[in-house]
Parts: C-alpha cells; sequence; structure tokens
C-alpha cells in the first residue's frame, strides 16, 4: 500500500456494517444514518465504477462462471468483489441487488461515499494520493475466488473515478443520499465515468451549484405536470405598419416549490433529453388553446397565439389530428393558433417534415420558421415548406445598428421572404432604434422587451383589453408627420432665439445642449428637422449629425454655425450627413424659408416611402396569394393523380371479376365492358360505343323496369342469367347504370 496515503484514520469498517446493517440485497449506502459524532458532512467523495460486460464475456469462456440461477440463490463474485473493497478500509454500496447477477449489476457504479473530516480529503494533492493508494487495490479485484482473473485482464474494463463535491449548497430539504441519487439520476457520476475508456483512470472536480440544481431539476420535472407547477407567460407581438398587438407569444415557465419561477432555457434541455418534452409540449398546446377560448369569452379577438413546437412532438404521426381535434374542443379558428417549428428540425427528415406541415397547414393553422438564419437556412426552406411566417433570430437583432452583417442578413431574409409572399417577425427588439430599422426594411412584426417582458396571462389581459400600440417615439413617421424641429446649440441664448422666431410657423421645438444630448433625446421622441450649431463641447455638429443620419436617416439635418470648417462640413454633405450649411448671424426671414423648405423635403420624403411601403405590401400580398394558389394547385394535381389511380385501381377490379359487368351512359350507350363481359358478349357486338338495345335487345328490355337492387333472371343468347342493375350517382356526379349478371347455371 502506498505510505503516501494515511489511512489509519478511517472510519472502522465493522462499526460501519453494523450501523448500516448492510447485507448481499441491500447495499446501498445510507448516509444520513451513518453515525459521525459532532463531525458535519459537507464533501461526499464518489468512486464511480462500470465492469463493462464483464460477466457476459468471462461466462462465455467459462461455464462453470456462478450465475443468477445458482442453487445458492446468488453469484459470489458481488460480495466477494464489495468484500475486497470493504477490506480496504471503504465504505461500498451499490444501487442495485447483488443477487442479479447479470449484465445490469455489472455495469452499475459502485459508489463510496467518504466524510471529509475522517478522509483527509481537503486539497488536490490529498485526492491524487488516495487515487495512487486505490490504484495499487485494483490488481486484489483480479483474485476472486479460484479464478485467474489475470488471464481476462483484457476482458476487465473498469472505470473508476474520484469526484469530490460540496452536499451543503443543495436544500436542506434533500438527504445526503438523495442528493447522490439526483446526482447519479442526472447523469452527472456517468459523465465523468465515460469520459475516458482507460483502466484505472481517476477524475477529481468540484461538481459546481449549477450542476447539482440541475440534478435536483431532472429529478423532480416528473413532478412538474402531475403537480400544477407549469404555467405560461405571454410576449406580445406588433405590427410595424400599424404598431397595433397581433398575437402572442406562449412560453412555459415551471414554479417549482423551493427554487422558485424557473426559465425555459433551465429546464427545457433536462426535459428533451428525459423524453418528457413531449408532454410538456401537450401541456403547453392545451393550456394556450383554453387561454384563447377564456380571451375570446371575454370579447377578446383579432390576434393569434403562437405556441413552440418540440421536435419530438413534431414526429408525432397524429399531431396534426392533435390540433385538430384540440381546436373542436375549444371552438377556435385555426386561425388564431400559430405554430413555431426550429429549423433545425427540418434537417433530421425533410420528407417527412414536408408531410407533417401539409397536414398542419390543411387545417389552416399559423406556421412559423423559428430562429431562421441559425442553422443551415436556405431558399429552399421556404420554397419548399408551407409556412406563413419566418422569424429572424435575436442574435442578428441585437446590434443591428452597429453590425453591417447583422443588417446585411436580416435585409436579405425579409427580402427573401417577401419575395416568397411570406411575413417576417424579428424577435429579441430591445430599443427603438431597432424598430426603426426593422420598420424602414419593411420586417412585417416584432417582439422584444422594447414592447414587453413575457408576463403571466392576467396582466398579458391588459393589453388584449387596453388596445396596446407602439409609442410613438418608437413608431417614427409611419404616423402622421407632428413637424418636430431638434435645435442643438450650447448657447441658451442662441436656442432662446431661436425658439423665438420659429415658434410663430407651428413646429414642435425640441432644444438640446449638445451633440450627447442631442442623440438622447431622439431615442424618445420622433423628430423631422435637426438644425444643429457647429463648434460644441465634446462633440462637433457634423460628428453629431453623422451619428444622427445613422441611427435616424430619414431626418433632415441642417448645420447653422458662425465657424466655416471647409473640409469637414463638405465631407458630410458628400456623405449625406447634412441637407444644408447656413451661417450665423441668420436673416429671420431666410432662415425660416430654408427651415420651411426642409420640412416640405421631408414630407415628400415620407409621401415616397408611405406610397412604396404600400406598393411593396401590395407585391407581397400578390406573392403570397401566388404562393397560396400555388400551393392549392398543387394539392389539387396530387388529388386528380389519386383519383386517376384510384379510377385505375376500380377499371382493373371490375376488369377481371369473373362475372359480366356492363356500364351504360344515361343514353343507354354502353361504355364500359369487362373481360367476361366480352367472352360471353362479344359476338353479339357488344362492345364501348354501342347501343345496348342493338347488342343485347332482351337485356335492354329487361332493365327497362327493372327494380333497383333486385335481380331479375334474363334469357340472353340461349343462357339465362340473374341480373342485378343499379343506377349510378348517388355519390359521385355519374350518371348511368351498372349492370352485373351471373350465369344461372353457376347460380346452381
Amino acid at each position: 500500500m502506498s505510505k503516501e496515503f494515511d489511512h489509519s484514520g478511517l472510519i472502522d469498517i465493522s462499526r460501519l456494517l453494523a450501523a448500516l446493517g448492510i447485507d448481499e440485497q441491500h447495499l446501498w449506502l445510507r448516509l444520513n444514518e451513518l453515525e459521525f459524532g459532532d463531525a458535519d458532512v459537507h464533501r461526499l467523495g464518489v468512486l464511480s465504477a462500470r465492469l463493462d460486460d464483464f460477466h457476459h464475456q468471462f461466462s462465455t469462456q467459462h461455464h462453470d462462471f456462478p450465475n443468477a440461477a445458482s442453487t445458492t440463490g446468488h453469484s459470489s463474485l458481488a460480495p466477494e468483489l464489495l468484500a475486497r473493497l470493504w477490506r480496504a478500509h471503504c465504505i461500498c454500496s451499490s444501487s442495485s441487488n447483488s443477487e442479479r447477477y447479470d449484465k445490469e449489476y455489472v455495469r452499475n457504479r459502485i459508489a463510496i461515499g467518504m466524510a471529509q473530516q475522517h478522509l483527509g480529503l481537503t486539497s488536490e494533492a490529498s485526492v491524487a494520493a488516495y487515487r495512487h493508494y486505490l490504484a495499487q487495490l485494483m490488481p486484489l479485484l483480479w483474485e476472486i475466488s479460484n479464478h485467474d482473473f489475470t488471464e481476462f485482464e483484457t476482458l476487465l474494463s473498469a472505470i473508476l473515478k474520484v469526484i469530490l463535491f460540496d452536499m451543503g449548497i443543495m436544500s436542506a430539504a434533500y438527504s445526503s443520499v438523495e442528493k447522490l441519487e439526483m446526482a447519479d439520476d442526472a447523469g452527472i457520476l456517468a459523465k465523468y465515468a465515460d469520459s475516458d475508456r482507460s483502466n484505472y483512470q481517476f477524475f477529481f472536480s468540484e461538481l459546481n451549484e449549477n450542476m447539482l440544481e440541475r440534478a435536483v431539476l431532472e429529478h423532480t420535472l416528473h413532478l412538474a405536470i402531475a403537480g400544477n407547477q407549469l404555467l405560461l407567460h405571454y410576449q406580445p407581438l406588433v405590427d410595424l405598419q400599424t404598431g397595433k398587438l397581433v398575437s402572442l407569444e406562449a412560453l412555459v415557465r415551471w414554479e417549482h416549490p423551493e427554487l422558485g419561477l424557473i426559465a425555459p432555457d433551465r429546464f427545457i434541455p433536462i426535459a428533451e433529453e428525459s423524453g418528457l418534452i413531449g408532454a410538456i409540449g401537450e401541456w403547453v398546446l392545451r393550456r394556450a388553446c383554453q387561454d384563447m377560448r377564456s380571451w375570446l369569452d371575454e370579447g377578446l379577438a383579432d390576434f393569434r397565439v403562437a405556441v413552440n413546437v418540440s421536435p419530438r412532438q413534431f414526429r408525432d404521426a397524429q399531431l396534426a389530428d392533435k390540433v385538430e381535434d384540440l381546436l373542436a374542443e375549444m371552438r377556435l379558428d385555426p386561425h388564431m393558433l400559430s405554430l413555431e417549428i426550429t429549423e433545425k428540425v427540418l434537417m433530421q427528415d425533410s420528407s417527412s417534415s414536408e408531410n407533417i406541415l401539409r397536414q398542419l397547414k390543411m387545417l389552416e393553422v399559423d406556421l412559423i420558421l423559428d430562429d431562421f438564419g441559425t442553422g443551415y437556412s436556405s431558399l429552399s426552406y421556404l420554397k419548399r415548406f408551407p409556412f406563413d411566417r419566418v422569424k429572424i433570430d435575436r442574435s442578428f437583432i441585437s446590434d443591428i445598428e452597429a453590425n453591417q452583417d447583422g443588417a446585411a442578413i436580416a435585409k436579405t431574409i425579409i427580402s427573401m421572404a417577401h419575395s416568397l409572399g411570406i411575413k417576417v417577425v424579428a424577435e429579441g427588439v430591445e430599443n427603438a432604434a431597432q424598430c426603426n430599422f426593422l420598420r424602414r426594411n419593411r420586417c412585417d412584426e416584432m417582439q422584444g422587451f422594447l414592447i414587453s417582458h413575457p408576463l403571466p396571462k392576467a396582466e398579458i389581459g391588459v393589453f388584449l383589453r387596453d388596445g396596446f400600440s407602439l409609442p410613438e417615439h418608437a413608431f417614427g413617421d409611419v404616423k402622421q408627420s407632428s413637424r418636430t424641429l431638434m435645435l442643438v446649440d450650447d448657447e441658451p441664448n442662441i436656442l432662446t432665439a431661436l425658439k423665438r422666431l420659429l415658434r410663430r410657423d407651428g413646429y414642435q421645438i425640441l432644444t438640446a445642449n449638445s451633440g450627447a444630448e442631442g442623440l438622447a433625446l431622439l431615442e424618445d421622441k420622433a423628430v423631422d428637422v435637426i438644425v444643429s450649431d457647429q463648434r460644441m463641447p465634446g462633440m462637433m455638429g457634423v460628428d453629431f449629425l453623422r451619428a444622427a443620419k445613422e441611427k435616424y436617416p430619414d431626418t433632415v439635418r441642417i448645420v447653422l454655425s458662425g465657424y466655416t470648417e471647409l473640409k469637414s462640413v463638405t465631407d458630410a454633405i458628400n456623405e449625406g450627413a447634412i441637407y444644408k450649411f447656413l451661417t450665423k448671424p441668420w436673416e429671420d426671414n431666410q432662415l425660416r424659408g430654408h427651415i420651411a423648405e426642409a420640412f416640405r423635403r421631408k414630407e415628400v420624403e415620407d409621401e415616397n416611402r408611405r406610397l412604396n411601403i404600400e406598393v411593396q405590401t401590395v407585391n407581397q400580398e400578390l406573392a403570397a396569394a401566388n404562393r397560396q394558389l400555388g400551393m392549392v394547385l398543387k394539392q389539387k394535381q396530387q388529388k386528380i393523380a389519386r383519383n386517376e389511380i384510384s379510377l385505375d385501381i376500380v377499371r382493373e377490379v371490375l376488369e377481371y371479376l369473373p362475372l359480366p359487368i356492363i356500364g351504360l351512359d344515361d343514353q343507354a350507350v354502353v361504355v364500359f365492358v369487362n373481360a367476361a363481359s366480352t367472352a360471353f358478349f362479344s359476338r353479339m357486338g357488344l362492345m364501348p360505343g354501342c347501343d345496348l338495345a342493338y347488342a343485347l335487345p332482351s337485356l335492354s328490355e329487361a332493365i327497362h323496369d327493372m327494380t333497383e337492387d333486385l335481380a331479375s333472371v334474363v334469357e340472353i343468347g340461349g343462357t339465362w342469367f340473374s341480373v342485378t342493375c343499379r343506377s349510378m350517382g348517388a355519390q359521385s356526379q355519374s350518371r348511368g347504370r351498372l349492370i352485373t349478371l351471373a350465369s344461372c347455371e353457376d347460380i346452381a
């Protein structure tokens, strides 16, 4: 044994066995039942071992190896293995019944619990020494009973990891053994045990609070639905043309009894890994529909509710049927429901995805492609799948004013989608500058903190009842111009004189003493014309107007200065940052004329933009109509093709029936004869296109007054037939009769 590790202070094993009552059927360590005296156990060490398929491989070559069906009732290997570890002064347990000596057992981890105070595991060095100590014990495990394990060294692939983590950071409501079980259930132990496939590899890590919290969440997530711990918050979406609320996105939250309100990004990944996401997704869909029904009953309408569909939920073959049944149950118009599907889902099985989306679209629900641009986005997705909207991911919106690449991507997505008649939604909009950029580039809808954080149902009802719309400063020139003028100068007397002069012209006048103050004011107010001094402390006038142009390009910008700096002013004019340069002192009427001209220019530009938006909107609507028409035509063509196939199948079935069958139109002209009819009556001149009365007069006369579906006996060419006649058209637009004949000799 290693002399570097002093194991003399370890807990007495005989005392532990007596205290725990360990036997071969119940080996899980009950840490809370240990009598550690006054020692406060805050750290727990876990030795994790996996003996991969050891028993299967070993017993295949050694038929005398004990198995679970032995006369003793259990294998001797498990107790001996544990006994070796006990003799090595380890506190051992197993999460598996020792009698079940099979593949399940040998793959289970053997956990070794250790109190920090008793083992002295207070540092990385002490743990390293203990690793070395344990490594020297491992050859003992190859001497169990009378079998020589050295011969089968390659078969024994055991992984041993030492993990030391803090037990005190978790809720006191859980016992130590429950915490360990949670960590094991959450796969934390397995993660470390599987990280290396070499023998005797040890690992030390202090598991942090997030990992242990994840263990708690996974351990209790299955109770969230049954325990009524889930709830929905809703985030509003507004139309960028009208500023009105048009939709809500339903976002699930978990009200954990101890951890409080948990955001979806903390538990949805766990739900996906554990398979609970399907049940959670169905709960969200049902609750959102229930809330919609409740709002409709209050008289609140004219908005959609969007629900995120998880990959597992999307792959459910019954998804369309479930949605249809739920809409019928809640008496909801399908157009009120939007389903959001991420683009990564479409990559898994594009053919199946297309079929599922077509089924959903036939219900007339609204389909949204979420997180567009974050994966392998392509035009083919928009062309192939019947989406009504695409969402620009928030990663392209966050710095859209400063990041040219993000702005270019956003513009491309908007243009590409509109050309196909698909609307565009931007998520993550947090300020007026982002809003104005999206509006200028004809984005259709937006959501984000600029409007509201996600809110519970009761609070979102206020938005619906009060008729929420965007504030004017965030909605700029879409509304009628208020003829707002901003004056920027560092001299108060200049500002006072300008206000006195220009007030008579009916402008709404705002003032700022610096460029920075002017930019701050622009964030809150919609401004048409800016008049700025050139020489100001902190920021020159042209620099201020250049910054204003970048964020608010629809403003008309004028410099009014007593100093002429030709180069900077010329550069600013050439860049389009300045509309005009005027000098101080000014002539009143001339200055008023220049500013009036600037407002006229602004109003003409606004009108041109408005008309351009209207034209582009009409073009977008035409593209959407053409796309919808194309989808309808494609569905019609597919239906026609299916009907033709069905018709061919029916024709072939009738053709080869052993009974003579004759089809007549409403003029008693033969339109169909099968093979049996041809065999019986071709010599009499029966063929498609002939008159039945000409070819088979006796049959024609018999069916004239024949009762529907009642058989009559008719002689045709010396042979007696049982004849049945049925009129067509009861379930189709067909007109005529179908005659079935059976030889009476065959019947007899």
